[in-house]
């Protein structure tokens, strides 16, 4: 049984050094980045330096095939899930939520897991309401806030939930 899983992000690039954006979009989320790189170089190695052990580059001779470098990559990640993005996507992980708020910056009414289910179903993530709580309670005011949700019975994984007044 594995409460909070190891996730591994892998993701292929062909010496892009903009695949910086894709890696900072999953370094909060994921335990460790491999970077499967199809052009032997080092500029995408000195590029991701600054993320320490936490993100791997590997060279993977291009084949023009990207399920075979995609698979190298996989069998390179230490991670329970492994999560696969493109060098040049964004992981979106924050929910955010504009509401009416008064003057001292309390919600009218209050945030609950249907709004997030409805937010999340806006991003093309359909999640059941059931599996949504906040882990501080009911959201009355504007602030941070964690989203959790229920994976299965043993698992679930924690979003950043920012409210604002619209």
């Amino acid at each position: 049984m594995i409460i909070k899983p190891e996730i591994t992000a892998v993701l292929i690039t062909d010496n892009n050094v903009e695949c910086i954006n894709a890696i900072e979009s999953v370094l909060d989320s994921c335990n460790e980045v491999i970077v499967v790189n199809t052009v032997e170089t080092t500029e995408v190695n000195k590029a991701v330096e600054k993320f320490g052990d936490k993100v791997k580059v590997v060279y993977f001779k291009w084949c023009n095939d990207f399920s075979r470098a995609r698979n190298y990559g996989i069998k390179k990640a230490s991670g329970d899930w492994i999560l696969t993005i493109d060098s040049d996507e964004i992981l979106e992980t924050k929910i955010e939520i504009g509401t009416k708020v008064g003057g001292n910056g309390k919600i009218f009414g209050s945030i609950s897991a249907i709004q997030i289910s409805e937010v999340l179903k806006g991003k093309g993530v359909e999640i059941d309401r059931r599996k949504i709580s906040i882990k501080e309670g009911d959201i009355k005011e504007v602030g941070s806030y964690t989203v959790v949700i229920a994976l299965t019975k043993e698992q679930s994984v924690e979003l950043p939930l920012e409210i604002f007044a619209e």
